[in-house]
């Protein structure tokens, strides 16, 4: 086997991210006992021992330590000099499967797409909305190339490229007086209803864990991961809390009143799997959803009505 197989050594940062064999099998989607052979194979040829194997899994040895150290800067040269050529090469086509959150819909997700149409008419866009826990496991399980993840969704065996970050908002109906003054405290997500979404969410995770700073519980009416909680929120069920984007996203239009939470943001990354390298198409649309998503100016203090909060 030879030491400069480059799919090798993904395979070996896969294991050496996942701290498994097993989970990292799992991620790349080939066979334990095969993987196992492979590392085994890639140690044989280097004369040296990478992992430790133990009851909980696999850690590095020190010339694993080193091996994963120069894999990673050598991969990240490679994929630096395949996309530079990709850009100088015939123009991509094919499919593309990729997922975004539906709230970075109309702030990204269509004007990227309008754009990508026009320069790449020869890839067709297969795009997967969903929560970020939803689209990260679909990244696991290889049925799309990237996504737009919340920054706090765990994975070392993404890779993760600096999106956009956001301030999020409490939204509530038309005319709501509590939302008066365009800016709430975290404080007031205990004194109002509140329509979330369930757990595992990264909003969710990020809602509680701003309340626990506080000292406050989120008074929580409904769970919903679909987009119920717009006409919910519109017929005065109670609040929700979404990033900006939402306001001229699943919101546009609707009038409801909207108010900046203080010291609440989220940041979402472009995420992909390290052991996997990105297409050309792939590439291309990174680019552009990057290009487009900032610098953002901050967003103005969003006022009672929805027509203000949306262009706010």
């Amino acid at each position: 086997m030879a030491v400069d197989d480059l799919r090798l050594w993904r395979q070996f940062l896969a294991v050496a991210d996942a701290g498994s064999m097993s989970r990292a099998a799992m991620e790349l989607g080939i066979a334990q006992p095969a993987l196992s052979r492979k590392i085994g194979d890639l140690e044989a040829a280097l004369g040296s021992r990478l992992l430790e194997r133990h009851s909980r899994g696999v850690s590095l040895t020190p010339a694993g330590e080193l091996f994963k150290e120069r894999a990673e800067r050598i991969l990240d040269d490679a994929r630096d000099l395949r996309e530079a050529v990709s850009a100088r090469s015939d123009r991509p086509e094919g499919r593309l499967a990729f997922g975004m959150p539906p709230s970075l819909g109309m702030a990204l997700t269509v004007p990227a797409l309008q754009r990508f149409r026009d320069d790449y008419p020869a890839v067709v866009p297969e795009v997967m909305e969903g929560t970020s826990r939803a689209l990260r496991d679909d990244l696991l399980a290889r049925r799309i190339e990237f996504a737009a993840i919340s920054a706090i969704e765990p994975g070392r065996e993404l890779r993760r490229q600096p999106l956009l970050t956001e301030d999020v908002y409490l939204i509530g109906p038309p005319g709501a007086t509590a939302l008066a003054d365009g800016h709430v405290t975290p404080e007031r997500l205990a004194d109002l209803p509140l329509i979330l979404t369930a757990r595992p969410n990264s909003l969710r995770a990020l809602v509680d864990q701003v309340a626990r700073a506080h000292g406050v519980r989120p008074n929580v009416v409904i769970e919903t991961n679909t987009r119920l909680v717009v006409p919910l929120v519109c017929r005065g069920m109670g609040y929700t809390v979404l990033s900006r984007a939402a306001l001229t996203g699943e919101f546009a239009g609707t009038g409801v009143a909207a108010a900046r939470i203080a010291g609440f943001q989220v940041s979402w990354v472009l995420a992909s799997l390290r052991a996997q390298a990105l297409s050309p198409a792939a590439i291309a649309l990174q680019h552009l959803l990057a290009e487009i998503a900032g610098p953002r100016p901050a967003p103005a203090a969003a006022q009672p009505q929805g027509a203000s909060a949306s262009s706010g």
